[in-house]
């Protein structure tokens, strides 16, 4: 599913639903948590508990803040790869993980087992349109 459209971006982020038997990915859902994927060499791990805390808190936001927050992490995900030598990468997962939600809750996906197999990507040169392709949505 497209929800929003652009070429290029900045970066992309993903949850895959698939991983090798050996993959980090594989072992972060068998602990019932969500593997994030960043530029497909940084593997973050969302726990469930975070996760169910997270989304109840982005569901109560009004859309205005909602859009502002993801123009807000989206920028520091973008500004942090940008910078290799000075790379945080506690507040890179942090700003990923919470980009991640904003992103779902802006283009209306559920996150839940809808959230899986999903790609976000960001273009810093068009901000305000972020590409949401969810391969696997099944409400």
């Amino acid at each position: 599913m497209r929800l929003s459209s652009f070429s290029g971006c900045d970066f992309k982020l993903s949850c895959p639903a698939l991983a090798s038997e050996n993959s980090p990915i594989t072992k972060i859902r068998e602990r019932g948590n969500l593997a994030l994927v960043l530029q497909e060499k940084m593997v973050i791990e969302l726990r469930r508990c975070d996760l169910l805390e997270s989304w109840q808190e982005t569901c109560a936001l009004a859309r205005a803040k909602l859009d502002d927050l993801v123009q807000q992490a989206a920028c520091r995900i973008s500004t942090a790869l940008d910078d290799d030598d000075e790379l945080d990468v506690p507040s890179l997962a942090s700003d990923t993980a919470a980009f991640f939600l904003l992103a779902l809750r802006q283009q209306g996906v559920k996150a839940t087992a809808s959230a899986l197999d999903v790609e976000i990507h960001f273009n810093h040169d068009h901000p305000d349109s972020i590409e949401v392709l969810n391969h696997k949505i099944s409400n």
